[in-house]
């Protein structure tokens, strides 16, 4: 009789396991928290996902209000001899660099994970790169008006100019410049608005200037937008949407 009531115990305890999994899987796979989990579970995974990599170096602590980082190798061209140069790593004590993670840095993650390359071929590294430009440049000038933000935070990462040096003048060039990357947005629809037959709207729509905001300043994955508008973030969707971003970056990739 204690061997039953044993058995029967391990077999519930092995039954609450496996239904703990499914639940956890399932909460992932639609984007919801861990409902299982506890306080100390949810720091230590945000302390993990702020942490810098190993091959950065103790230096750079980790914080959460950063968010994840990614590493990436700083180059420099230094002098070879008396008439040649040579491309060389240039971080300190030969350590790697970090940098913020964005969306497009958790896209690739998840392309390297289904065992394609399916999101590096859709979006080109002009592309990435105009989205990113894209992104910083929003966020220097949304700052514009914020006490103690400076001339030179202003000038950082601009090209080109009148080198006048201005204040006034580096905000109206980086809003001239946001203007023509928008137009090169364009006005196009991703997805149609539903609406029934009493009017009521039963999934919203998306635009592609929405789409590129909430990708490249908002942080989001292409599913996750796709998920926002109430719809399916797969199969004829996502590939709607991921050409539509891709379509929309290269146009901004050729602004000058």
């Amino acid at each position: 009789m204690i061997t039953q009531h044993v058995e029967i115990e391990a077999f519930a305890a092995m039954i609450a396991v496996q239904k703990t999994c499914a639940v956890r899987q399932i909460a992932r796979a639609l984007g919801l928290p861990d409902p299982y989990s506890t306080d100390a579970d949810r720091v230590a995974r945000l302390r993990d996902r702020s942490s810098p990599p190993d091959r950065c170096g103790p230096e750079i602590i980790a914080a959460p209000a950063r968010g994840p980082m990614i590493a990436f190798s700083p180059i420099a061209v230094c002098p070879k001899g008396e008439a040649d140069w040579e491309v060389q790593h240039a971080g300190y004590r030969g350590r790697d660099a970090a940098r913020g993670a964005d969306a497009f840095d958790l896209m690739d993650l998840q392309a390297r994970r289904r065992g394609g390359d399916g999101h590096r071929m859709l979006f080109s590294a002009a592309a990435i790169r105009a989205g990113r430009d894209y992104a910083a440049l929003i966020e220097r000038h949304d700052a514009a008006g914020l006490r103690g933000v400076s001339v030179e935070t202003m000038m950082a990462g601009r090209s080109g100019g009148t080198g006048d040096g201005g204040y006034i003048d580096a905000v109206i060039s980086d809003g001239r410049r946001i203007r023509a990357l928008r137009l090169a947005i364009g006005g196009g629809s991703v997805f149609a608005r539903w609406i029934d037959a009493d009017g009521h709207v039963i999934k919203p729509g998306l635009s592609v200037r929405d789409l590129v905001d909430q990708v490249c300043c908002g942080g989001q994955t292409v599913s996750q937008v796709i998920r926002g508008t109430g719809r399916s973030p797969g199969g004829t969707n996502a590939r709607k949407a991921a050409m539509a971003l891709a379509d929309a970056l290269r146009r901004m990739s050729q602004v000058n």
